[in-house]
């Protein structure tokens, strides 16, 4: 009796480390199973030069997965080198950003400048150290003369378009735009055909980021619902689009999640996640500068 009761009782205290066991082992696994890719934008290039092994630790801590960082020339080679192959070696992504309002349209001297030493740097490193492709930030509708001229500015913006769609693709690399979330009540109708101007973006580049800028999910003019017609022609076109939000101070405070806490963004981004599993590619978080501060 005394070797029986001896062994139901070993019996009893393995079962329980073995339930401890796959406790730990299963909360691992779906802590890890989140697919939801995170990217944000880095705007100071120059903190890759002054500060690089922060600025890496602070993206890996952030869990970010793809970082769209500003092209500057007065960053050397060697350091985005460095900075690329420090991330990718982690599973991180670092895109080319670059792009502004006048871009193709009286300002080439720029855009000219960016695409020649994005060529000549690609072609100089190993692919361990190559930009994972080209970001835009172009925003033509900041332009003085959007209003007045706006059918004029939206035919040079897709002619810009179509010719960095032609430039990436020569280099077998990618091409992705943000886009404010009401491109699709803007139609065109010129050389390139008829059509909303958010529909024909998603078309021709091979990623979007919507700015759904709010800071709340659900509701009438929420991230979701903002967002929710963009998805759809992604899904059309089987094109990845990934949903942005904000964490700058802005003038109207729906805008962004600069008041609320990091509970507050994180319960809001899950309903995103939640609502359009499987059918986004991640969230942006726009900025890395204005997130550094939120976890300072």
């Amino acid at each position: 009796m005394v070797f029986i009761s001896s062994l139901k009782s070993k019996i009893i205290i393995l079962s329980v480390v073995l339930t401890i066991f796959l406790i730990i082992v299963l909360g691992k696994w779906l802590i890890n199973s989140d697919t939801t890719s995170y990217s944000t934008w880095l705007w100071d290039t120059s903190v890759i030069e002054t500060d690089m092994e922060h600025t890496v630790e602070s993206i890996l801590n952030m869990n970010i997965h793809s970082v769209y960082l500003q092209y500057s020339s007065k960053v050397s080679n060697e350091t985005y080198r460095n900075f690329i192959s420090s991330l990718q070696k982690e599973g991180v992504a670092v895109y080319a950003l670059d792009g502004a309002p006048d871009w193709g349209i009286t300002d080439h001297e720029s855009k000219d400048q960016f695409l020649d030493w994005f060529h000549n740097y690609q072609a100089d490193v190993p692919s361990r150290e190559q930009f994972k492709g080209i970001h835009l930030d172009i925003e033509p509708y900041l332009l003085e003369n959007w209003e007045t001229n706006q059918e004029e500015i939206i035919c040079q913006f897709q002619t810009l378009l179509l010719q960095l769609k032609h430039f990436t693709e020569n280099r077998n690399t990618s091409l992705g735009i943000d886009i404010p979330f009401w491109f699709d009540e803007i139609t065109f109708d010129n050389k390139y055909g008829q059509g909303y101007l958010s529909q024909w973006l998603i078309q021709n580049t091979d990623e979007t980021v919507v700015m759904a800028y709010r800071n709340f999910a659900e509701g009438k003019n929420g991230i979701i619902d903002l967002s929710s017609q963009e998805v759809d022609w992604a899904e059309q076109e089987n094109k990845k689009i990934t949903i942005a939000v904000e964490t700058e101070k802005t003038p109207e405070q729906h805008v962004s999640f600069y008041s609320e806490n990091k509970h507050t963004l994180a319960s809001e981004i899950k309903l995103v996640q939640e609502h359009y599993k499987g059918r986004i590619a991640g969230i942006a978080i726009h900025s890395f500068e204005s997130l550094k501060k939120r976890s300072q």
